[in-house]
């Protein structure tokens, strides 16, 4: 008798507090998946895309991309049992500027290493991807550079990226600055698997 006085007792309040669980883990995934669904509706405009690895040369390499909107983005690198390293958009001075289209330059690279990297776009991060630094040759290529301008509609453009893809050589890119200019150094273009000069 004093047993079941004392769970008539208790039931009423557990009740209440199993109810005021069940809500609270339900409003509680609701918010969750509200946020997500807002971070996810969000994500695809500052997502890297086109990203490509040009300029490989022994210490060098360069990394563009471009995304929906502007936004900030910088590349963060490193290789096997080196501290990461952090390099900014080539356009950029000291801090990173909102822009969408992106082109960072990597240097002092060591010859033939494997790097890994990751592009910081906004608050995303990317997946990590690699490439690989060509060995060392001293002769360089006879090419000289190609200059131009590029127009649109009969105007400079102010800004943009130029990329040259040669059959058998590596991709070469490089920032178009205002008004309209570009110059694009061929000196040390790499054959694709990066052995020789092309």
């Amino acid at each position: 008798y004093i047993m079941i006085s004392f769970l008539s007792k208790i039931r009423i309040p557990t009740l209440a507090g199993l109810t005021v669980i069940i809500l609270g883990m339900a409003a509680g995934v609701y918010l969750t998946l509200k946020g997500q669904t807002i971070t996810s509706q969000a994500a695809p405009e500052l997502t890297p895309k086109n990203i490509k690895i040009t300029n490989i040369e022994d210490v060098s390499a360069s990394i563009s991309w471009i995304t929906d909107t502007e936004t900030t983005g910088f590349v963060s690198y490193s290789h096997t049992g080196n501290p990461e390293q952090v390099s900014i958009d080539d356009t950029d001075n000291q801090t990173p500027s909102l822009r969408s289209l992106h082109h960072v330059s990597l240097k002092n690279l060591t010859p033939e290493t494997l790097y890994q990297f990751k592009i910081v776009s906004g608050k995303l991060t990317s997946a990590p991807l690699e490439f690989t630094t060509a060995k060392t040759i001293n002769p360089q290529t006879e090419f000289k550079p190609i200059i131009g301008t590029v127009q649109d509609a009969n105007q400079f453009l102010k800004s943009g990226l130029v990329y040259l893809e040669t059959p058998g050589a590596v991709t070469q890119s490089v920032v178009i600055k205002s008004p309209g200019n570009f110059i694009l150094p061929l000196s040390k273009i790499r054959i694709n698997d990066l052995s020789d000069i092309f």
